[in-house]
């Protein structure tokens, strides 16, 4: 049997660890790609922490993430960021998306991971049509897929603020047939405490970070999607915690890019 080789795509980060930290302490020969800087363009986040610029607040943290990830064994040669500001990555699925394919190839990846498509964060939701779309084109070129799955962050609750973290969203009105189970597996308490310290090396994003629930990881097969879709109806999470992205805004300009690599956003995915 070969061995193993996982490639976790994250949106920015952080994500990594909230949706997998201690369970990517299990696992060997990970490499960790974010999709963005995770630094957004406005600079609010940056200027609020006493960065000068975006640029500095990137390199932090990028440097919180390789922190953190060596706890979970990650060497930070394998943990790298594709650049980009945070909040615009649906501008960029197609170049995303086309060096996933070669990180497919390259690595010899036998287990992708990546977010589900839930509304939570726009560029959550590019990432997973960047992890799909790749799939595809990597089928389409004839190579072996890789396993995929998905990893849990946040999405809208069922009141307008409320938040939801740790679990997907269901049902998914994006979905392509029935959704894939669920893998819920609790954390023994060593695993637990991997996790608190994981959390606790992102020390720019500790406002937010408390929220993240410590008693499991779940985890699923990724399912097909319908990008072209909403993921749920009425406004979506980023809509009222961004207000400058609007949800149909955002799919035409994921189908644009997704065009550019011929691909339907109409089709499953």
């Amino acid at each position: 049997m070969a061995p193993e080789r996982h490639l976790v795509i994250a949106a920015h980060p952080d994500d990594e660890t909230i949706g997998l930290g201690a369970r990517l302490a299990r696992l060997r020969d990970v490499t960790v790609v974010f999709a963005t800087d995770g630094a957004p363009a406005d600079m609010i986040d940056a200027r609020r922490l006493g960065f000068a610029n975006a640029r500095s607040y990137a390199r932090c943290r990028l440097r919180e993430a390789r922190q953190a990830l060596a706890l979970a064994g990650v060497s930070s040669a394998r943990v790298f960021t594709l650049g980009g500001p945070d909040g615009a990555l649906v501008e960029r699925i197609a170049e995303v998306t086309g060096t996933i394919v070669e990180l497919l190839q390259a690595l010899g990846v036998t287990d992708l991971w990546s977010h589900p498509y839930e509304g939570g964060h726009p560029d959550h939701d590019a990432t997973a049509v960047c992890a799909r779309a790749a799939l595809v084109l990597h089928g389409r070129a004839g190579q072996k897929l890789p396993r995929s799955h998905e990893f849990t962050s946040y999405h809208r609750g069922p009141g307008a603020g409320d938040v939801v973290w740790g679990s997907f969203l269901d049902p998914n009105g994006a979905v392509a047939g029935p959704a894939p189970p669920v893998e819920q597996r609790p954390l023994h308490e060593s695993e637990t405490e991997v996790k608190r310290r994981m959390l606790a090396c992102y020390e720019s994003q500790r406002l937010v970070l408390h929220l993240v629930p410590l008693g499991a990881e779940p985890a699923r097969r990724a399912p097909t999607y319908h990008f072209a879709r909403a993921p749920h109806a009425g406004s979506l999470l980023y809509e009222l915690r961004w207000a400058a992205v609007e949800a149909s805004r955002w799919r035409a300009r994921a189908a644009a890019e997704l065009a550019k690599l011929g691909l339907s956003a109409q089709a499953a995915l």
